[in-house]
Order: C-alpha cells, then structure tokens, then sequence
C-alpha cells in the first residue's frame, strides 16, 4: 500500500493576491509505482514557529506514476481575514497530509473532446 511519502510537494512558494487572499503554491510529484491522489496540507508561522494557520486542497487530478501536477491551498480564514495576524507571517509550509493515506486510483477513463462530445481514448490509465 502506498504511503504519504510517496507523494512530495516540491518547491512551495507563496504570494498575495489582488484580493490579500494568501496562496501556497508548488508541485506534488507521484514517487510510487501506482496512480494516487490525496490531500495537501499547508501553514502559515510567526518568528517563534507557533501556527498562525491552516488549510488544505485536494489534488485536482489523480497522478500516474512518475507524474507531477501543481497544487494551490488558499482560503486561510486567519490571515486572510486578520491584517494583524497575517503581519505575523514569517514562515510557511506544505505536504501531503500523513493522517489520509494517499488513494490508489485502479482505473483511469481519458477523454478527448470531439466537437461538442467526449470520446473515449485507448485503455484504462494510458
């Protein structure tokens, strides 16, 4: 079975948008052999490491092995919503979630668009 350090963020950044909506953004890269998905966790620290906050997003699409796809975490009701708290931002962090076990994906569908129709393309997680 699969474990959570089979899925790795890489090189999160972060940024303010037009909006002062806080983002963490970077890649998630597939380490195992099997198709997964799963959660990314990510946080914001003050000077002393303690959490300011928190939140998470799902992958948007399952990864084949070897794959790589990017992930953005926002919604940050703290910092979003608190000028004084998100002053306190030094630090922040991303990973997948430890506490649920990435999903193996057994079977994948590909679609191409043909006009204004979905057709069905090769076999299964090709």
């Amino acid at each position: 079975m699969p474990t959570f350090t089979h899925l790795l963020p890489i090189s999160p950044n972060g940024y303010v948008d037009q909006y002062g909506a806080q983002h963490i953004v970077g890649w998630v890269t597939n380490h195992s052999s099997q198709t997964l998905t799963s959660l990314v966790v990510a946080g914001f620290y003050n000077q002393a490491g303690i959490a300011l906050d928190a939140s998470s997003s799902n992958l948007a699409i399952p990864l084949k092995a070897g794959e790589a796809i990017p992930f953005n975490v926002t919604t940050f009701g703290n910092v979003d919503n608190n000028p004084a708290q998100a002053a306190q931002v030094r630090t922040f962090t991303a990973q997948v979630d430890p506490g649920i076990p990435p999903c193996q994906i057994t079977n994948l569908l590909n679609l191409q668009r043909v006009g204004k129709r979905y057709k069905k393309m090769g076999q299964p997680g090709q």
